[in-house]
């Protein structure tokens, strides 16, 4: 089944002089648990395009279906913790948000919170946590409003090397755990073929899909070298 479904998506930005296309006729589809990775060069539009299915950006030409009653969690390159609030009170925020922060959904949280070893720093603030466990208290909070699709905007981004890959794969822990679909966009082509089941390739402003790949996970060279060859292309 799938849970969204975008078809001949345009984007573009304007200001007083000029119109910047950004996004050029794009369609493709997720399905559920499927794990799609969105790559290409900086400023094609790759960020642009997740504001617009998360609905942030309601600004374009094009169509995009959703499954009925789709919930959609957002995280961001930073954290975006709240340094006043604890680590409880940060999970249960977009419960707050959408206003369905009921008993259940607070036990969900603490669920969460003890089963990724996090419940012990409820009573605590994001500054006295680590950039790691700050990023999984951000999956948490997202994961907070059972969503069906998770959008993934350079989310390891922001950490150094060593970090980075020791939180991602403890993030794609949790994620498959919890049997959720996602999107991913990343610089990172490595990145991309370990965690994504599906990549597609963008190509520069008006970005058009130049390429989308099945991984075969035993062919991850091969993948690399036709990915690359679309980037530098």
């Amino acid at each position: 089944m799938n849970l969204i479904t975008i078809n001949n998506l345009y984007k573009s930005y304007y200001s007083i002089k000029e119109e910047t296309k950004v996004l050029d006729n794009i369609s493709f589809n997720v399905t559920e648990h499927e794990h799609l990775g969105i790559i290409g060069p900086s400023g094609c539009g790759k960020s642009s395009l997740l504001n617009i299915i998360s609905k942030l950006d309601k600004d374009y030409n094009g169509k995009i279906q959703y499954k009925d009653n789709l919930i959609i969690g957002y995280m961001f390159q930073n954290d975006l913790l709240f340094d006043h609030l604890t680590i409880y009170e940060n999970c249960i925020l977009g419960l707050k948000i959408k206003n369905i922060l009921k008993e259940t959904n607070k036990e969900y949280v603490k669920y969460l919170l003890k089963k990724y070893n996090l419940y012990k720093y409820k009573n605590k603030y994001p500054n006295e946590l680590s950039g790691g466990m700050r990023q999984r208290v951000s999956l948490i909070r997202t994961l907070a409003i059972k969503p069906d699709l998770l959008l993934l905007d350079e989310a390891f981004s922001a950490l150094d090397y060593q970090t980075r890959i020791n939180v991602r794969n403890d993030v794609m822990r949790i994620i498959n755990e919890e049997k959720k679909a996602f999107i991913i966009v990343t610089h990172d082509l490595e990145e991309a073929l370990e965690i994504c089941d599906t990549i597609i390739v963008l190509s520069k402003i008006p970005s058009k899909i130049i390429n989308t790949y099945k991984i075969d996970k035993n062919n991850i060279k091969e993948y690399y070298n036709l990915i690359w060859k679309d980037l530098q292309n």
